[in-house]
């Protein structure tokens, strides 16, 4: 969140702000719905829309205060408050580009095409496809507002959970907005434990047959939830991929991320055939981009399936909050 004197240049009063943020969470998501519901709104309810929108950036902005740490030297830690300083920095820029958009529109400056068309976006009850790391970036449309909303606020909680409480029981990659660092986080965590080279280690995964949240963190690596999987079924008794004619999504077990030596050999190869099955970042209800840019990693999934025949259906997991 800016400070106070941040704040200020970008025309929001100490007083301001302080009413803003006294507005509760609830109250805000039923105003936000409102003006999406409705379509060819005038300048009155674009303003209004600006308005809730401000407000909800400001008051999502005050727990993203990053707090200075001492002794923060762990990598994983590190990668945290890195997360946790990015995220203030993307709710930074939507503020200032927000309040610039609305001294535009009262005639302070010159209206800009980037104005016009983050203009346009809040009209239809969207936010700019740029305001949402990992969605799809060539998507027809910007992306809903309430879906943003609430977005931001589970990342907010999460990343204060992992930061600020406990040590956590088991991570979600879509709170991150850069989840291969994530992982990377976890061999560098081990390299700097046993003093050896970074390319010693890789990481390696295991699909558990858990599905309720564990109540504390494993012995070595860390547990990851919230992973969907497209285009077949798992199989939780036997531990594979399995075919499927229904389209809908198949919750996965926990999966537990372990940084292991290289050279070391995973246990007794599987008799079944394994697919490397790519894991996106996704948005719950909206399209995935299933491009390179938006891969987190692979898991290495055993199937009742052709590899090939897994391959050709695009199979894949995604990762939602």
């Amino acid at each position: 969140m800016p400070h106070r004197t941040e704040t200020a240049a970008v025309g929001i009063g100490s007083g301001f702000e302080r009413r803003l943020l006294e507005g509760r969470a609830a109250d805000m998501s039923v105003r936000w719905q409102a003006p999406a519901a409705s379509h060819g709104v005038g300048t009155s309810g674009v303003e209004r829309l600006r308005d809730v929108c401000l407000s909800g950036l400001l008051r999502l902005s005050v727990p993203a205060r990053a707090r200075r740490e001492t002794g923060d030297s762990q990598p994983l830690r590190r990668f945290l408050l890195q997360e946790w300083r990015c995220l203030q920095m993307r709710l930074c820029r939507s503020v200032c580009a927000l309040s610039r958009a609305l001294e535009e529109l009262e005639g302070a400056r010159v209206c800009s095409a980037g104005t016009r068309q983050l203009y346009e976006a809040l009209e239809e009850g969207r936010v700019p496809c740029t305001w949402w790391p990992g969605a799809r970036t060539r998507a027809p449309l910007p992306l809903p507002l309430p879906l943003w909303l609430r977005y931001v606020e589970s990342t907010v909680r999460l990343l204060d959970e992992y930061l600020h409480g406990p040590v956590p029981a088991a991570y979600n990659l879509s709170a991150f907005c850069r989840p291969r660092a994530f992982l990377f986080s976890i061999l560098q965590q081990r390299a700097r434990e046993e003093q050896r080279a970074l390319d010693t280690y890789c990481v390696r995964a295991q699909v558990l047959s858990i599905f309720l949240p564990p109540t504390s963190p494993p012995g070595n690596g860390v547990y990851i939830t919230g992973l969907q999987l497209h285009g077949a079924l798992w199989d939780n008794r036997l531990g594979l991929l399995q075919d499927t004619f229904s389209d809908k999504p198949c919750s996965m077990p926990m999966v537990l991320f372990t940084a292991e030596i290289a050279t070391e050999t995973s246990g007794s190869p599987s008799p079944h055939p394994q697919y490397e099955c790519p894991v996106y970042l996704g948005v719950e209800s909206e399209a995935v981009d299933l491009t390179d840019n938006n891969l987190i990693t692979y898991l290495c999934l055993g199937s009742k399936m052709d590899p090939l025949v897994c391959a050709q259906r695009r199979v894949h997991i995604v990762s939602l909050l």
